[in-house]
């Protein structure tokens, strides 16, 4: 019984509000108005909702606009560059939008100054640095822009610790085999040819200039655009902020070669040479040897899979033909003997903001340090930034200030085959290479210095057929 009973009661209160909303449907007018702006001059596609419901309309070329309310409905007008309004819904109604000043007022860096939006008539992008910068680990400033701005293309060539991207500004500029697309870059005022020295976070504000108007200012050199950057410095009645920031991190490689079993590989290699018409050696190896094809059979069989490094054994890993030479029938790992799974990376900002009287300051010292992926001797690269800006109001009409930008980098990576085989293949180069030594580099303002170490080589050698080898696994 009780059951029953709230189910007619249910029932009947469906019934009820079925018939209000027909009630409020029947109600319903349909209302005409228009939009314009403070010059009366229509707003096109501005946004006519009621609030509260997904109902509304979009104003057509004239500004008009019709939709169906219900009485004493409100409506919200909306449109980009406007204050939003919500007004009471009436036939024949005209709506006057404001310009929303704030996004007028904002402040770009233009050329050697700053200007207002509301001023602006070139194409120019501004950066938001909270978002783009200090909520990411990444500490390559020209790797850190991408995503950031329409139009601004970077593309990371490899995955080299001590490689800068490639930066395009609305695509490719020049079709010339030695010309490049590369933007201006502009630093507090002065140009430099790579941002990758700058520390992130000391970095206030970041405008890209894309359009030709550029050239006005800077010539043949902005003809590609211009990244306009103005590192942090300390504000007037501002207390002494002291700020610590640090990010540590691992990368992994994205894709390594995947080497297939050896007795397979050993397979592909005899087949290729003999749909060639050659003989089917390498290093003195004789692949379609039956003896040597069996070896291999015998060790996949023996071991079950890939070997980790470890010491060579005669006549399990090689065995020694009658002529004395080695033949090497192990299946080593490659990818795990070589390579890390992961690398690690650091990076540290300590930085000191404010004033005293009328002098303002900001000063900030950083180091970041990232390793590669190799397991032996891997390469390694680390930074160390300082930063100094003071600016002090002398007299009224007089303004002194000063903005120093010290780099210094430090980049090790070790001798590698390749650059062996260059020497043999060329000769020893112009200039031959050393211990890491340093030097000095202007990069911005007033006092900058990069350091970069180069690989100790050894002197060319020769090697001859018949000399002794040493064993070691091939890779």
């Amino acid at each position: 019984m009780i059951l029953l009973t709230g189910f007619l009661s249910f029932g009947s209160l469906r019934a009820e509000v079925s018939k209000a909303d027909l009630a409020a449907e029947a109600q319903q007018r349909t209302i005409t108005g228009k939009v314009v702006d403070v010059q009366g001059s229509p707003v096109i596609g501005a946004s006519v909702m009621i609030p509260g419901t997904n109902r509304g309309a979009v104003t057509a070329s004239d500004g008009s606009f019709s939709i169906a309310v219900a009485e004493g409905a409100q409506l919200e007008i909306s449109f980009l560059g406007y204050e939003t309004v919500v007004v009471a819904a009436r036939n024949g109604m005209t709506v006057t939008l404001q310009e929303d000043s704030k996004y007028l007022d904002e402040v770009v860096v233009v050329g050697y100054g700053t200007q207002k939006k509301a001023n602006l008539t070139g194409a120019v992008s501004t950066v938001d640095v909270t978002k783009t910068l200090e909520s990411k680990s990444e500490t390559n400033l020209g790797k850190a822009l991408q995503g950031a701005v329409p139009g601004l293309t970077v593309i990371n060539i490899n995955g080299d610790i001590n490689a800068d991207p490639t930066i395009t500004i609305r695509g490719i500029g020049t079709l010339s085999n030695s010309g490049t697309s590369k933007p201006l870059y502009i630093v507090d005022g002065v140009p430099i040819d790579n941002i990758s020295y700058l520390n992130p976070q000391d970095i206030d504000n970041i405008s890209v200039l894309k359009d030709a108007a550029s050239t006005s200012i800077y010539g043949t050199r902005a003809a590609f655009g211009v990244v306009m950057i103005t590192t942090k410095a300390g504000k007037t009645s501002e207390k002494a902020v002291i700020r610590y920031s640090n990010n540590f991190g691992w990368s992994s490689a994205t894709n390594l070669a995947d080497y297939d079993i050896l007795s397979k590989q050993v397979t592909a290699f005899n087949e290729v040479n003999k749909n060639m018409g050659v003989e089917s050696e390498l290093f003195g190896i004789y692949f379609d040897d039956p003896k040597f094809i069996n070896a291999v059979a015998t060790w996949e069989k023996k071991h079950g899979g890939k070997s980790g490094y470890r010491e060579m054994v005669l006549d399990d890993d090689y065995y020694f033909n009658a002529n004395g030479s080695g033949s090497y029938v192990a299946d080593w790992d490659v990818v795990g003997i070589v390579f890390n799974n992961a690398t690690p990376s650091q990076n540290h900002t300590l930085s000191i903001q404010g004033s005293s009287g009328k002098t303002n300051y900001y000063m900030s010292i950083g180091m970041d340090k990232q390793q590669g992926i190799m397991k032996f001797n891997p390469d390694t690269r680390t930074k160390y930034n300082v930063t100094v800006n003071v600016n002090s109001q002398v007299k009224k009409w007089l303004n002194v200030g000063a903005r120093v930008n010290y780099m210094n980098k430090e980049y090790d990576y070790p001798y590698t085959r390749g650059m062996g085989l260059a020497y043999v293949g060329a000769g020893p180069p112009t200039s031959a290479p050393t211990e890491p030594s340093t030097g000095s580099t202007p990069v911005t303002s007033s006092a900058t210095a990069s350091r970069r170490a180069t690989p100790t080589t050894a002197a060319p050698t020769s090697v001859s057929a018949g000399s002794p080898r040493r064993l070691s696994p091939r890779a």
